[in-house]
């Protein structure tokens, strides 16, 4: 992104870095959002009608979860994980040879 920060699909950026886990994550998202309620997909929700090329509105589907953490662990054990976890990402270097 050439000095820009951005966020980027899982997997990295673009056709070389996007990778099977960028496309795995947006097809767990996809049926996520769409399979549950029977909803919309791929050309349904491009926004353009095809035959005029007129912009028409998205018919989006949403998939929301909360977890409730402590049923799984301690909530400081949680936050304290997270927090080394968040921790050695923002420390981590990049390769010199490159992704």
């Amino acid at each position: 992104v050439l000095g820009k920060c951005a966020l980027t699909p899982m997997g990295g950026a673009g056709d070389k870095m996007g990778g099977y886990k960028g496309y795995g994550w947006a097809t767990v998202v996809e049926l996520l959002s769409t399979a549950f309620q029977s909803g919309p997909f791929g050309e349904d929700v491009c926004g353009v009608d095809r035959k005029t090329g007129k912009p028409i509105p998205m018919p989006l589907g949403h998939f929301f979860l909360a977890i409730d953490i402590e049923s799984l662990c301690p909530l400081s054990t949680f936050t304290r994980n997270t927090a080394t976890l968040l921790e050695a990402i923002r420390e981590s270097r990049k390769s010199p040879a490159g992704p």
